[in-house]
């Protein structure tokens, strides 16, 4: 899974890191309850990421980052969550608009708000 992965920095600003803009947001937990304390709604789209320094670090592999996650959904149902769209609008979409020219290119630039590839074994 590609991902945007965030710092636990104290400026929203800085917080996220863009080296990888072909995947999607990973945040800290102190951002995660920024989200959720703006909009309670934020809570059902924001899920634990469990990655590798988790799996090797921590025996009981608790969740110290998390994603926003839209799954299938079409725009106009994500637009339910504006906040959380902006995040992945301003963070996710510049990368994937400079992306084409295959049809997998093609499909992340034009669902810029889903993840590029979709692995729900893993959810």
């Amino acid at each position: 899974m590609n991902v945007f992965k965030v710092h636990a920095f104290l400026e929203w600003a800085s917080t996220f890191d863009d080296t990888d803009t072909s995947g999607n947001l990973v945040f800290r937990s102190m951002k995660l309850h920024e989200l959720i304390r703006r909009d309670a709604r934020n809570a059902e789209r924001i899920f634990p990421y469990i990655g590798g320094r988790e799996i090797n670090s921590d025996p009981q592999q608790t969740a110290s980052s998390f994603v926003i996650d839209f799954g299938d959904m079409s725009l106009e149902e994500a637009l339910r969550w504006p906040l959380l769209l902006e995040i992945v609008r301003s963070r996710v979409k510049p990368g994937r608009d400079q992306i084409g020219g295959y049809s997998v290119a093609d499909r992340r630039r034009e669902h810029w708000w889903q993840f590029g590839t979709a692995t729900p074994a893993l959810k």
